[in-house]
Parts: C-alpha cells; structure tokens; sequence
C-alpha cells in the first residue's frame, strides 16, 4: 500500500471516529474542507476514491448535515477569494489610474497598507 492510500485511510478513519464521538458536524466539515483543499492526495484515483468513501459516510441519515456544512465552508471560502481578488483589481486601479498614496487607497479599499503593497509588488514583478 502506498503512503498516499494509508494517508487516505487515516483521513477516512479519523473522520469516522470523530463521527462516532459526536464530533459538532461544523468542525468535521472544516477538517473535510481542510483535506480538500491543503492535502495532496497523490493521483486523482486515489482523490476520487477519498470523495466518494466521504460522500457514502455523510450520506449516512445519521450524518445528514455534515454535506451541508460543507458546501456552506466552500462557498464561504469562494467569496473570501472573491473579495481578496476584487479588492486586489480596485487596488490595482487606483495605482494605476490616480496618484493617491499607498495610505489614501488602503483607507479607500478598507485594506492595510501591508496589502496595497504587496499588490503593488506584484504589478512591478
């Protein structure tokens, strides 16, 4: 067995004890989310194996609420990536198109100035 599939197991293992202990649904969907999205899994087999093993205990009626909470994390997380984008495009507008200071669009964007510069980094880069 390789070192992906037992770390695939593991995950599952783990995700099902902490079902067994009653775990709040909100916390085990955020550590499903977490693998998700941090863990590489090794080839997509073995992603899709993990996807289908979670779907089939979540399915379970006892574990009704767990999917949910999971697509409320995903889309929760898709519109902070949402903003940052938006905010990094207003920020690159008025570096671009005004002559306000890195202070003054920070102000403006409702952001630090540790952002509007490290935006402004990127456009010299």
């Amino acid at each position: 067995m390789l070192w992906y599939e037992q770390l695939v197991e593991s995950f599952l293992g783990l995700i099902r004890r902490l079902l067994k202990k009653q775990m709040p649904k909100e916390k085990i969907g955020r550590l499903i989310g977490f693998i998700r999205t941090y863990v590489y899994l090794g080839d997509s087999q073995l992603f899709h194996k993990f996807e289908e093993e979670i779907k089939l205990i979540i399915k379970n009626p006892a574990h009704m609420g767990i999917y949910e909470q999971i697509l409320q994390i995903d889309k929760e997380d898709a519109e902070e990536r949402g903003k940052a984008v938006g905010k990094a495009e207003v920020v690159t507008n008025l570096l671009n198109n005004t002559d306000f200071d890195i202070q003054t669009i920070a102000s403006l964007v409702g952001e630090s100035v540790d952002f509007v510069i490290e935006v402004k980094n990127k456009l010299h880069t």
